[in-house]
């Protein structure tokens, strides 16, 4: 029996997180994603996971993107791991 599949939630803040959408295509977006402060969760930010996005803290729903196909760490910043997620829409 495999793992259930793990969904990304992402929202842009003010505060010490800034995720954001870098590109946006038909087909493809590009994330720039905060993991979690302590880092104990980044583990699960994997390819083949489900990504969802709101665009402000203000939205009362998320909107599911697709699918995660690539999963890039690009450093840290403020103490907290950075990751570029490609996402294909709709998956």
């Amino acid at each position: 029996m495999s793992d259930p599949p793990i969904s990304i939630w992402c929202n842009p803040t003010d505060g010490e997180y800034h995720d954001k959408i870098i590109y946006d295509s038909k087909f493809t977006v590009i994330v720039k994603y905060f993991g979690q402060t302590l880092g104990r969760m980044d583990r699960y930010i994997v390819e083949d996971s489900f990504f969802f996005f709101k665009n402000s803290k203000k939205d009362l729903q998320y909107k599911y993107i697709g699918k995660v196909i690539s999963v890039n760490k690009l450093g840290k910043e403020n103490d907290i791991n950075v990751f570029e997620l490609v996402i294909k829409k709709g998956d």
